[in-house]
């Protein structure tokens, strides 16, 4: 009977495993359509601010009549920031899919190293209970029973860590990137307030740099957090909350669509990246209860195995 059981849980968790790989492969290929249909989108809207670019800059009607109402230089500043930022939500969106597209590729081979372990899990589970059977005791067929109900227990356990785990990368690029808005925004304040001039400038702009570059990242790991959580029995309030991370690439760009050294530019995207923190912070509490709660769940079944072990 050892035999069994040992092979028994060895194949219980190959087959969780490759339940909860094609679900997530599902799930990607989701993604990727979506990411494919929003990144068509965003290269249409990019081209088309470029394309307003070129018109103020070459010789047009438009543009004459801005350089004779002397808004010419403005509205060219207004129309490139416009553009530099539909590039930025592009570059954001490829590497997405990019990133996406890797994880396709990965989950599939995965899938495939794990190919044929439902029959074989499916072919040694018949063969034990004809064994039990045969023993004739309710005693047995209860504890086959508790051993598949902690094994299930124990592959739930892992889906919430591998979610926690993902969680706390993204925890902590949320807090890098509230962390340089607000040195931006000190000196920001500095630099309108006090004139604090090229020195203040420059450190605003090092700091609102790394925020940009931070939120790349974050994006990502937001993407994969949600794919992780697809995985895990949460409530309905918190699973609506979760696809609000899709977009918030999008939303911290908008926040810097006409110009983000301006103070209140700063203060909104600093405003969106707390709201995000916070969001994945009360994730993480619930994924930790859950995670004890199931720990509890599991090692009562078991003190019931032992028991029922004594007893037979």
């Amino acid at each position: 009977m050892k035999y069994f059981n040992e092979q028994l849980q060895k194949l219980q968790e190959q087959t969780a495993r490759k339940k909860h790989l094609e679900s997530t492969l599902k799930n990607l290929y989701d993604q990727q359509r979506e990411l494919q249909d929003h990144l068509r989108e965003l290269k249409q809207i990019c081209q088309a601010e470029n394309a307003d670019v070129e018109k103020l800059e070459k010789f047009s009607l438009a543009g004459l009549y801005y350089l004779v109402t002397n808004q010419k230089e403005e509205m060219l500043d207004k129309e490139r920031q416009e553009a530099y930022t539909a590039q930025l939500k592009c570059d954001a969106a490829q590497a997405e899919l990019d990133a996406v597209t890797e994880d396709i590729q990965k989950t599939r081979a995965l899938i495939s190293e794990l190919s044929g372990c439902e029959e074989e899990f499916a072919k040694l589970k018949f063969e034990k209970k004809e064994k039990i059977k045969q023993s004739g005791t309710a005693e047995a067929m209860k504890i086959l029973k508790l051993e598949e109900e902690i094994a299930g227990c124990e592959n739930q356990i892992n889906e919430i860590r591998e979610a926690y785990i993902v969680g706390s990368e993204a925890l902590r690029l949320a807090d890098e990137i509230v962390r340089s808005l607000d040195k931006a925004k000190g000196w920001g304040t500095w630099d309108t307030f006090a004139g604090g001039g090229l020195i203040s400038d420059m450190a605003k702009h090092s700091h609102l740099n790394t925020a940009q570059r931070l939120v790349g990242d974050l994006q990502l790991k937001l993407r994969k957090y949600k794919t992780e959580l697809m995985d895990v029995e949460i409530s309905a309030d918190v699973e609506v909350g979760i696809s609000g991370f899709l977009n918030f690439a999008d939303y911290f760009f908008d926040s810097i669509l006409v110009d983000w050294t301006v103070l209140n530019k700063i203060t909104k995207s600093k405003s969106q990246a707390e709201a995000t923190r916070n969001k994945i912070s009360l994730l993480q509490y619930k994924l930790n209860d859950l995670k004890t709660a199931k720990e509890r769940e599991r090692d009562q079944k078991r003190e019931e195995v032992d028991r029922l072990v004594v007893e037979l």
